[in-house]
């Protein structure tokens, strides 16, 4: 006679260890597998949003000024965090941003130009951080930027200049604005 297996030996309500575990996971592997599958699609839609702000943030490089480009700057500090390889864009980060924050009257072309240079840096620690490999010369340089559309943004500039001084009366032009009275008859019904 065959010595019972052990497995086979313990039982309990009639049912062996064997079948309990069969149980078991026939129960706990379906919702195990629909936690995994949540995590995996966190992880990716995580990701997939960092792509989105740093894409977004590359397109609008030489747009500095657009909605787009500020919303997605300010996006940053909500899809980065500040640790591991993260630190880095968030450290590029604030310091563009410090920079944004000083005074560029005083020599506009230089303000310009770091301006430009820290968010290259920014570029080139979210592309890091993501995967890409691009050096910083290649997102400094590697960008159609058509001259009209800053001809365009130029001219709106000006005309919005023109027109604040125009109505608020500090420009050189100055709008007469008179006020009239207009008095309508009385009108009697026939």
């Amino acid at each position: 006679m065959d010595a019972p297996n052990a497995i086979e030996t313990h039982k309990w309500l009639g049912i062996s260890l064997e079948a309990w575990l069969t149980i078991v996971a026939i129960i706990l592997g379906p919702i195990l597998a629909l936690f995994a599958q949540r995590a995996l699609d966190w992880i990716r839609e995580k990701k997939n949003r960092k792509l989105r702000l740093f894409r977004e943030l590359m397109v609008t490089r030489y747009m500095r000024l657009s909605p787009r480009h500020v919303e997605a700057l300010n996006m940053v500090p909500l899809e980065f965090k500040d640790e591991g390889g993260e630190k880095k864009v968030l450290d590029a980060w604030k310091e563009y941003l410090d920079h944004l924050g000083t005074d560029s009257s005083q020599d506009v072309n230089a303000w310009g130009k770091k301006g430009f240079d820290l968010l290259v840096d920014l570029l080139f620690e979210m592309s890091s951080s993501l995967g890409y490999d691009f050096e910083k010369l290649r997102i400094k340089k590697e960008m159609y930027s058509p001259k009209l559309f800053a001809d365009v943004e130029a001219e709106w500039h000006t005309l919005r200049k023109q027109l604040v001084e125009l109505t608020d009366g500090t420009g050189r032009r100055k709008l007469p604005i008179a006020a009239f009275e207009q008095s309508f008859p009385d009108v009697k019904p026939e």
